[in-house]
C-alpha cells in the first residue's frame, strides 16, 4: 500500500521535472490504490453517510462528477482510511 503511494509520488515528480503536464489526481486514482477490503469499507461508509446509491457512486467516480459536499466527504474518508492503514 505505502509502496504504491511512493511510486505514484515518484512518477508525479518525474513528470514535473520533464516539464510535462502533471496528471490530475482524481478520487478514482486514489481509490484504485486501496486494497479490495478498504475499497469496500470506504465505499459503504460513503454510501451510508451520503445517501448516494451504489450505481450512482460508480457513475460519479468514473466521470469524476462528485458534488462539492460529496467530494469533501470522500476526501475525509480516504484520509481516514490511509491514516488507519499506515
Amino acid at each position: 500500500m505505502l509502496h504504491s503511494y511512493i511510486n505514484l509520488i515518484i512518477k508525479m515528480i518525474t513528470t514535473m521535472r520533464k516539464g510535462e503536464k502533471q496528471p490530475k489526481m482524481v478520487f478514482k486514482s486514489h481509490y484504485d490504490l486501496l486494497s479490495r477490503e478498504k475499497k469496500i469499507e470506504l465505499r459503504d461508509e460513503f454510501l451510508r453517510q451520503s445517501g448516494v446509491s451504489l450505481p450512482s457512486f460508480y457513475n460519479k467516480m468514473s466521470g469524476n462528477s462528485f458534488r462539492p459536499l460529496e467530494a469533501s466527504l470522500l476526501k475525509r474518508l480516504l484520509n481516514e482510511s490511509i491514516n488507519n492503514k499506515v
